[in-house]
């Protein structure tokens, strides 16, 4: 046998066992999880401060060629929000468009496309159905029209803004914001989103979106078109309606819907929720009640949180204007504020602006429907929306009848609703033509006395709004323009049959019938939303008008302090006290407890002054009962269909109890028949189980703050999965649905009131001093997740506090504490004549 002698041995080798051979698999495994973590440890740090290095250039110079006139100076003082000191407000309005951009882009780029219903193009099919929507409403197309349509002056300013932002996209060396980035990959793309430049309807399509957030009544037609299958006329009005002005539902519209069998409930899923969101407070006394002798107006709108907020505050100072105040990124104007001699503030009216109607197809002719004097041809309109990175697309016919578009048609299920080919279209003032709302928002940026105010807001057509106004003269008043309705049919309650009338919006109400009042008696104009007019007015606005807990605690509180000062006012703002609460003590206080931890709550409640105080138990426990409350009352007659009532609404669980008894009987458990003093027990004891069980049995540390938080979420970063977290803050409130403080949202999970709507803006504007009004948005002043100034806010804004804007020149700008001083140059300018000189 032959063999090479150098060659080494060779080792027995044993079989590997199997416990051995996984021992060692999950050894690597965890070493490699290990490195990833040490890597990501390592790697976070600097990725953070990488991305908070990326910020906008906020000192220095920027060219900006032909766009400007004469130099602009953009001063930041502490707060980040931008002073601009221009020569003319054609140049104001550049820099406005600039600093939105540098601070808001990725805000400004999801609400552009929002009404161009392109926001699928980057977020795919999670947002179809909007984009869906807006194209049906067909708002971009409209608003570039209203532009077109626009008076020269306002035309301008809206083109100059959209300069401005131009400038910032084509010239600017800023870092993109961070979600572009993620935009880019999400397209497959290492490089980031590039938006298109900047048009003036992206600006004026604004105004589409929160007429559209402000107006809901086709989902209030829907929810008592649904209840209609279960209930009388009679009973939908009293389990709906708590304030009616001219109207009623009628027997005969309710036996119609009975018989459509349309699928209410399909069409309700179909419609995204975009509102209402249509609550806010505003008063103004005149100077018989303040220390000063002049006016003081307060104003806090109350719409969906969010970070960041929708607010961004800016001062811009030219020869022509002083402006001060709360601006809305993607639009030139100042959406609330002063100017250097009257200030003014918005809460929604709610007027019923969207009417439903069933419409019955020609059954011989699918491009026809029927009228009461025949049929019509549709109007038909082909859209085609892009999805996502793969470049797909969606087509689908838009159809649109005499009254509005069909609206069934946004769901292809819903194509036909029913057999014999009904469906359902909408008219609504948001799609009429010859809107001037976003003009009227310019001349009210001028307005320095009632006569301008008045003229300025008469050209306010969509969305109802109770325009405050408060002047340096002495003037306060409030003017309630909208487009409203006159029908020839009903009142805008229910659903109607379309071959009824035509047409059945007959005329507007007129402009000088609108609600007004100057300089009243007493010296004082309130509204929280609630019924702004008198029993005999002869006009019809809405059955829904908001509740009044929150004007009658203004009201108690304003006769209450007969001289005050603006910081009693901002104090007011974060009241507390609920009048809904106090209101509904009074039942409460009827009944005793059967165990010993029922009557020690019920003791607490008897003695709690009504104050929505995070700290507290009572809050939590009053907000459960009243959420049980309503399914104790209706569930066993009206089983699901009970969640459509509006939950925890006091006056439905006051009227019950008061008028309409029978619905305490619980029908399920006959022969026996329970009182409403049962019922209320029933409400208390289901309350305090859930709460037991989500908090322990020690009621007395129970918080309702550690339930009632405002998720301010990034509407990107916060929903990504695992790392959203850290782009939200879930910040304790104090208030609820019916306080001044207004803290609102849908109840969430079993014993959780996540707060999704309340103040994002605050101010308390004094006639007698404007430079020290008072200020405050919910977040912060950049829309960048990664800056100082993204949350900078949010501390004082739960606290209840505020600041001034300071006031100082364009001279002094330079020894402003932590000031941040950016010019814009024209081509050729002096300045920038000079900088050049020096470097040669």
């Amino acid at each position: 046998m032959c063999y090479d002698k150098s060659a080494k041995p060779v080792a027995h080798l044993a079989p590997i066992q199997p416990h051995l051979m996984f021992h060692r698999f999950l050894t690597a495994i965890l070493w490699f999880i290990a490195a990833i973590l040490v890597l990501i440890v390592i790697a976070l740090p600097g990725i953070y401060v990488w991305l908070s290095l990326e910020k906008p250039k906020t000192d220095g110079e920027i060219m900006a060629g032909e766009v400007l006139e004469a130099p602009v100076r953009v001063v930041r003082d502490e707060y980040g929000i931008p002073h601009i000191f221009a020569e003319s407000m054609d140049d104001a309005y550049v820099a406005l468009g600039y600093v939105h951009a540098q601070d808001r882009l990725f805000q400004m780029e999801m609400q552009r496309r929002a009404g161009q219903g392109r926001l699928s193009e980057l977020l795919g099919r999670l947002t179809l159905q909007v984009d869906r929507m807006m194209r049906t409403f067909d708002f971009y197309r409209n608003a570039k029209a209203d532009y077109e349509q626009g008076s020269a002056a306002a035309k301008r300013a809206a083109q100059r803004y959209a300069d401005g932002v131009n400038l910032y996209l084509t010239t600017s060396d800023d870092p993109p914001p961070v979600e572009f980035r993620l935009l880019g990959l999400m397209q497959g793309s290492i490089h980031p989103h590039k938006p298109e430049p900047w048009q003036p309807a992206d600006s004026v399509v604004w105004g589409k979106l929160m007429g559209l957030q402000l107006s809901g009544n086709m989902y209030d037609e829907i929810m008592r078109a649904l209840l209609a299958t279960e209930l009388s006329a009679e009973e939908i009005a009293n389990l709906t309606l708590f304030d009616q002005s001219n109207g009623s539902i009628t027997l005969s519209a309710v036996d119609y819907l009975k018989n459509t069998a349309i699928d209410w409930a399909g069409l309700d899923a179909a419609i995204p929720r975009l509102g209402p969101n249509r609550a806010s407070n505003v008063w103004a006394i005149d100077g018989q009640h303040t220390a000063s002798g002049k006016p003081i107006l307060a104003n806090d709108p109350h719409l969906g949180l969010a970070a960041p907020i929708l607010w961004y505050l800016a001062r811009i100072e030219t020869p022509e204007l002083t402006i001060t105040g709360a601006t809305a990124p993607g639009v030139p104007f100042h959406i609330l504020g002063h100017n250097d001699q009257a200030a003014w503030g918005f809460t929604t009216t709610g007027g019923d602006v969207m009417d439903l109607f069933i419409e019955q197809g020609n059954p011989d002719d699918p491009d026809r429907y029927l009228t009461e004097t025949g049929d019509e041809a549709f109007e038909y309109r082909v859209e085609e929306i892009g999805i996502g990175k793969d470049g797909d697309s969606v087509p689908f016919i838009v159809r649109k009848t005499r009254h509005g578009p069909v609206i069934s048609d946004l769901d292809d299920r819903l194509g036909a609703l029913t057999e014999d080919g009904r469906f359902v279209s909408l008219r609504t003032t948001l799609t009429e033509p010859d809107d001037t709302s976003w003009e009227a928002i310019y001349h009210l940026n001028r307005a320095r006395n009632w006569d301008d105010f008045i003229k300025a807001m008469s050209g306010f057509k969509s969305g109802q709004q109770n325009a405050v106004f408060a002047s340096t003269a002495g003037d306060i008043g409030l003017f309630a323009p909208a487009r409203i309705p006159i029908r020839a049919v009903g009142d805008g309650t229910v659903p109607l049959d379309g071959r009824m009338t035509a047409p059945n919006w007959k005329d507007w109400i007129p402009v000088d019938r609108l609600p007004r009042v100057h300089n009243p008696d007493d010296g004082m104009i309130v509204n929280a939303n609630n019924r702004l007019t008198p029993p005999d007015y002869p006009y019809h606005i809405t059955n829904d008008w908001e509740p009044d807990y929150r004007a009658r605690r203004i009201e108690e509180w304003l006769h209450n302090n007969a001289i005050a000062k603006p910081a009693d006012h901002a104090a007011l703002m974060t009241d507390t006290q609920s009048m809904a609460a106090r209101d509904m003590l009074k039942i409460l206080n009827s009944i005793e407890g059967e165990t010993a931890m029922q009557r020690q709550v019920l003791q607490r409640l008897k003695s709690w002054d009504g104050r929505m105080d995070r700290d507290r138990p009572e809050p939590l426990i009053f907000a459960t009962w009243l959420r049980e409350m309503t399914i104790v009352l209706l569930s066993d007659e009206l089983g699901s269909q009970a969640a459509l009532l509006p939950s925890s609404d006091p006056r439905l669980i006051e009227r019950i109890i008061s008028n309409d008894q029978h619905w305490c009987d619980d029908i399920n458990t006959q022969p026996f028949s329970e009182s409403c003093e049962q019922a209320v027990l029933n409400g208390l004891s289901r309350a305090l189980g859930i709460l037991i069980e989500r908090y322990g049995y020690n009621w007395q540390a129970w918080r309702w703050g550690t339930a009632h938080k405002a998720p301010l979420a990034h509407q990107l970063l916060g929903r990504l999965p695992m790392i959203g977290g850290l782009f939200r803050q879930d910040v304790e409130m104090d208030g609820g649905n019916y306080t001044v403080l207004r803290a609102a949202g849908r109840a969430g999970d079993a014993g959780e009131y996540p707060v999704t709507h309340g103040a994002g803006y605050r101010a308390v504007y004094d006639l007698a001093n404007l430079d020290g009004s008072l200020m405050m948005i919910a977040t912060g002043q950049s829309g960048r997740p990664f800056s100082s100034r993204f949350d900078s806010f949010v501390a004082q804004w739960q606290a209840g506090q505020f600041i001034q804007i300071p006031r100082f020149t364009a001279d002094a700008a330079d020894d402003v504490s932590g000031a941040a001083i950016l010019t814009l140059s024209p081509q050729g300018s002096p300045q920038s004549n000079s900088q050049q000189q020096a470097t040669q």
